[in-house]
């Protein structure tokens, strides 16, 4: 039987819709592609899981990217990470976290066990 991407992800996945702030640190996108007012790429989360996130943008993405992401889980709960590109395809991707502290950690994991058991 072959294996599913959520049967072989290390951490279960949970469809979000949410917008994101990306903060390319390497390598730097175009500046034509970021919001010269705000200094960040616009995107919006498909998916969170205590490993990654994936989601979506109107610009093209890159594989092997290292990107700040910043997000809202819910009212007044917002996260930054640190997260690497690990897949990119038309638009979507998939992105791995890494040097994610402790707080952060605990707030993702606060969120999924919440919002799964809702």
């Amino acid at each position: 039987m072959a294996m599913t991407t959520q049967d072989s992800r290390k951490f279960k996945r949970l469809a979000v819709d949410k917008p994101v702030e990306l903060y390319p640190v390497f390598p730097l996108y175009k500046a034509r592609e970021a919001d010269g007012a705000r200094g960040f790429l616009a995107g919006r989360l498909t998916n969170i899981g205590g490993g990654g996130v994936g989601l979506i943008a109107d610009f093209p993405l890159k594989a092997g990217s290292i990107l700040k992401l910043h997000f809202e889980l819910k009212e007044d709960k917002w996260i930054e990470v640190f997260g690497k590109i690990a897949w990119a395809k038309d638009g979507a991707a998939g992105v791995e976290f890494f040097s994610l502290t402790r707080i952060p950690q605990r707030t993702i994991k606060r969120y999924l066990s919440e919002v799964s058991f809702s």
